[in-house]
């Protein structure tokens, strides 16, 4: 199935798509919501397996793409965010149904501004999250990215760029298993807040791009019976 809920010139004003507590199978070849001052997407039950092959989700002044205690393998070409919530939230948990327990891949997600987050992720996860390499998060009022995992293993990859300019955290890990990477050419920049936080955080944590943590109290925080294994890689820098 295709589906298109507005255009980037005529947005849907309030809720793009909806999908809760459905059952069955739902597969989209194409996705294009462009909307504001409601979700973009918002999916939520475990009796709906959701899936997609390409597609953008635009929205503006409401978070843009919603999962809530869902069965997906979404494979989106864009996720576009600014103002008010967060360009992707899970909540509730997930299970990725897709190749190699895929859940969520977006070719370039770019979040502009953010009431709270660019990215978060809570709940039991299980499964693979990864954004690729023209994605950026920037301007949000809480942490660029959260991530937890609950009793689930999430395996995370991000690609792109981050900054971090207001008084919260880059990275905020909390409650994880799996393993979160930040591949070879990524960008993370804090120049205020609190930098790299880590509580209980369990997994494998590779940073090979370029990490500048340089404002504010941008450094590296692992706390809380953290076990995990950390790699910073040589384009690591602290600053004070």
């Amino acid at each position: 199935a295709s589906l298109t809920a507005g255009t980037a010139a005529a947005r849907v004003n309030g809720q793009g798509v909806t999908l809760l507590n459905a059952i069955g199978a739902l597969n989209f070849t194409n996705l294009g919501i462009y909307n504001q001052n409601s979700t973009g997407l918002s999916v939520g039950g475990m009796g709906l397996a959701l899936s997609s092959t390409a597609g953008t989700v635009d929205t503006v002044n409401s978070t843009t793409l919603s999962i809530n205690g869902s069965q997906t393998d979404l494979v989106l070409d864009s996720v576009v965010h600014s103002g008010a919530g967060a360009g992707v939230a899970v909540t509730g948990g997930l299970t990725g149904i897709g190749t190699g327990g895929r859940a969520l891949q977006v070719g370039a997600l770019n979040v502009t501004s953010a009431s709270t987050n660019g990215i978060s992720i809570g709940g039991n996860v299980n499964g693979l999250i990864s954004f690729g390499a023209g994605s950026s998060i920037a301007g949000t009022a809480g942490s660029a990215i959260s991530i937890g995992s609950g009793t689930g293993t999430l395996g995370f990859t991000y690609n792109g760029s981050v900054s971090q300019a207001n008084n919260a955290a880059l990275l905020s890990v909390a409650g994880h298993n799996g393993t979160i990477t930040f591949g070879a050419g990524s960008t993370l920049s804090a120049t205020s807040g609190t930098g790299l936080q880590f509580d209980n955080a369990d997994g494998t944590y590779a940073f090979n791009g370029t990490t500048t943590l340089n404002g504010g109290d941008a450094g590296i925080d692992i706390l809380n019976g953290s076990a995990g294994s950390f790699t910073f890689g040589a384009g690591a820098t602290i600053t004070s």
